[in-house]
């Protein structure tokens, strides 16, 4: 069963990336914002799944892409 969740860890093995490199992306809004539990860092591997398909835009395309798309759903679109 897949994880509904990441930690930086999963993060890196699903990108491929350092730990360097994902926080250089986190630095510079270039990932969907994570989930925070408490202290914890986490991302939903769905949406990430999401944010790869449609080509791994910056944070802020992301966010508008998201609201976008829960509009269509809701019937608003």
């Amino acid at each position: 069963m897949e994880p509904l969740l990441v930690n930086t860890k999963g993060l890196q093995e699903m990108l491929r990336l350092s730990a360097s490199a994902i926080h250089l992306k986190r630095k510079r809004r270039e990932l969907p914002f994570p989930v925070r539990i408490g202290r914890c860092v986490r991302w939903n591997v769905q949406e990430l799944k999401a944010w790869v398909e449609f080509g791994c835009p910056n944070t802020y395309q992301w966010e508008a892409e998201k609201a976008r798309r829960q509009l269509a759903a809701d019937g608003f679109i």
